[in-house]
């Protein structure tokens, strides 16, 4: 089965490298994914998070020679983003699927806090 998706883009005033380093570190998520993260801590070497469904582990895979950075949502679940060079900025993308037993309403409303948390991103990304 295939899933609805939709990417998002933001377009940020910031430098390629101090994005990377600012969205490869899972603790700064916290600090933009503000509808989806409402608590953090450290479980021995697992960053863990408190989201709308419970309390997961939170990683995040990158690769700077490409921009790959994938979320990683309790081991399993991964949440494909890119970060692109734009000039002297960045564009940042983030892939988003519905998943099957979200009805499409709750996923229209999902990606409406995802296009505001990218904004929050843009803002501190850009007052750094």
């Amino acid at each position: 089965m295939t899933l609805d998706s939709s990417t998002r883009t933001v377009t940020i005033q910031a430098s390629y490298d101090k994005a990377f380093a600012f969205l490869v570190d899972p603790s700064n998520h916290a600090k933009w994914a503000v509808g989806f993260i409402k608590g953090s801590r450290m479980d021995g070497d697992t960053f863990m998070v408190t989201t709308p469904m419970g309390e997961i582990s939170y990683d995040v895979k990158g690769d700077k020679r490409t921009g790959l950075l994938d979320i990683l949502l309790g081991g399993e679940e991964s949440i494909p983003t890119r970060l692109l060079r734009n000039q002297d900025g960045v564009d940042f993308l983030f892939t988003f699927h519905r998943q099957p037993q979200v009805p499409t309403e709750v996923f229209k409303g999902q990606l409406k806090e995802l296009d505001h948390e990218l904004q929050v991103l843009k803002s501190i990304l850009e007052q750094q």
